[in-house]
């Protein structure tokens, strides 16, 4: 989770791990994903919840969606606990 790898348009998320299953605790997209996760504001945070790794994804050029896109999709099915924006169960919890 303190890796700080150089990739451009990424999804990136910090998730805990149960068994065999990956929990996305924070889901998020950055343009240079090492200048973004060098001083993430949320990392702590999400260490203290449990999370231990770091998963990243880069959209092929060709990929029908792009990474802004399968960021807020995959934030709208996993309502990530420390996620605000797109996470439909945050915004109700809020009311």
């Amino acid at each position: 989770i303190h890796a700080c790898p150089a990739a451009p348009n990424a999804v990136y998320i910090f998730a805990a791990r149960q068994s065999l299953t990956y929990i996305p605790l924070y889901i998020g997209r950055a343009e240079s994903l090492s200048r973004r996760l060098s001083s993430h504001e949320r990392r702590d945070e999400a260490i203290r919840r449990g999370a231990h790794y770091l998963l990243v994804h880069v959209p092929a050029v060709a990929d029908p969606i792009g990474y802004a896109e399968a960021e807020r999709r995959l934030i709208r099915h996993y309502a990530p606990a420390l996620n605000e924006q797109h996470n439909v169960l945050a915004a109700l919890l809020a009311r």
